[in-house]
């Protein structure tokens, strides 16, 4: 998740948005920004895509099977995240 809440905060300083003005454009109090950005909660689906419309970025969640077996051969599922630019997809 911090790889997530970094690449927004990256976005963020590189276009010049305080955090107020994040938080006021995904409709988030500035404290839920702050303690996500903290680590100290876990920030639900819609706050990610709240927050990454905010910063002018569009969430990608991609979920594939992994091909590598787990326990017993029993193949494991695994959720990538990623944050793309708006119209790079």
């Amino acid at each position: 998740m911090s790889q997530l809440v970094d690449a927004f905060e990256d976005t963020r300083r590189a276009e010049g948005l305080s955090v107020t003005e994040v938080a006021s454009r995904a409709r988030l109090s500035k404290r839920t920004v702050s303690l996500v950005k903290g680590g100290a909660v876990t920030p639900s689906l819609r706050t990610l895509v709240a927050w990454a419309d905010a910063c002018g970025l569009e969430l990608a969640i991609r979920i594939r099977l992994k091909s590598t077996a787990g326990r017993a051969g029993v193949q494991t599922r695994t959720a990538e995240v990623a944050v793309v630019e708006r119209g790079t997809v």
